[in-house]
């Protein structure tokens, strides 16, 4: 049974803090920063310890946009801040992999967060950095109280007086669904957070695959676009209208290529470099559909919750990342989008959000 956290549903830093300490009022199970548009993960999170008093806060994820030694000094210090902190580290975004009919206007939506793009730093090769990226800041973390430690590694070093803080007190945990990545989380970090538009099944697959061979515990998270409506019609529209919007990024239509074959794959494909983009969403199997983004109402939406056995901890996000970049895809538009953000947020917070 999973527990419900939250994650950016806000969209100022005065929201947030409000959202924080409801959060912790509704009895969420935790409260997670994130490195995206307008957030950066490392302030928020200190807010968040902030205005809350036991709530366990997250960070899914901090992107390596800051030098190994900055991530762990700024953890470090978060640390102190009550010993509730989760880090999560990620590879970041590639903007080679955004390759579809409507170009510029994708990369506006997506280009702030690519590696590259938004930040002038390498994302290739992914796994190799990650593994260097970690190995740099847990060393810092984890090295005996005041002791220097130092690694060279061909992507990064790292030379910093060890913290001496343990995996139980400070675990870190890794961003992704890729298989080699969640493999490599198996192997060294504390646990995985996968993201949007993650198949039900397939984080089930990555996660068995991660722990196979562990003997120690393994945090899991997803974060989990979610259409709301009272009218469940209405919410699974808005729901396929967002998997078709997404489906112009190459890593999604892997997914539906794993989950549906090569035929599947390729007619959406096709259908979206025509520009056909209501019969792509329509292609899209609603099976797939619904297990990439979590269809629900209001009063359903707990229990639903509840049933996300595949990971611990479900953080739901609002449908709109993806079919606001394609205008009218559906019927879907801005009013859909923020209507979906304010549904979650009352799920969410409920009765305990207030000015």
């Amino acid at each position: 049974m999973a527990l419900l956290g939250t994650s950016i549903l806000a969209t100022s830093t005065h929201e947030w803090m409000r959202h924080c300490r409801a959060a912790e009022e509704a009895g969420l199970s935790s409260v997670w920063a994130a490195d995206a548009f307008g957030h950066d993960c490392f302030v928020d999170a200190a807010l968040a310890l902030q205005v809350t008093k036991e709530l366990p806060v997250g960070i899914a994820i901090a992107m390596p946009t800051r030098s190994p030694l900055q991530a762990a000094t700024a953890a470090a210090s978060l640390h102190e801040l009550g010993g509730r902190l989760t880090l999560g580290l990620g590879p970041g975004h590639s903007e080679e992999e955004i390759a579809n009919p409507i170009g510029e206007l994708m990369l506006r939506v997506v280009g702030p967060y690519t590696n590259r793009r938004a930040h002038g730093i390498p994302y290739y090769p992914p796994v190799e950095r990650q593994c260097e990226y970690h190995a740099c800041v847990a060393a810092a973390l984890r090295g005996p109280k005041g002791e220097l430690v130092e690694l060279r590694g061909e992507h990064w070093s790292i030379a910093a007086l060890g913290q001496g803080i343990s995996r139980d007190e400070l675990p870190i945990v890794f961003g992704g669904l890729a298989p080699r990545m969640t493999r490599l989380a198996g192997e060294v970090a504390d646990g995985l957070v996968t993201h949007l538009l993650a198949p039900r099944e397939l984080i089930a697959r990555r996660i068995a695959a991660a722990v196979a061979d562990r003997d120690r515990p393994f945090l899991t998270a997803a974060g989990v676009e979610c259409s709301l409506h009272a009218d469940e019609r209405v919410a699974l529209r808005r729901a396929r209208a967002e998997v078709g919007a997404a489906m112009q990024v190459p890593h999604f239509v892997a997914r539906l290529r794993e989950l549906h074959g090569d035929a599947a794959a390729e007619r959406v494909v096709e259908l979206i470099a025509a520009r056909r983009y209501d019969e792509a969403a329509e292609a899209v199997p609603e099976e797939l559909v619904r297990s990439m983004i979590l269809v629900s109402t209001p009063d359903r939406f707990r229990a639903d919750v509840e049933a996300y056995a595949e990971v611990e901890q479900v953080l739901p996000l609002p449908v709109g990342q993806f079919f606001l970049a394609v205008p009218g895809i559906l019927g879907t538009g801005p009013a859909d989008a923020a209507e979906s953000r304010e549904s979650i947020v009352r799920a969410c917070f409920g009765g305990a959000l207030r000015p």
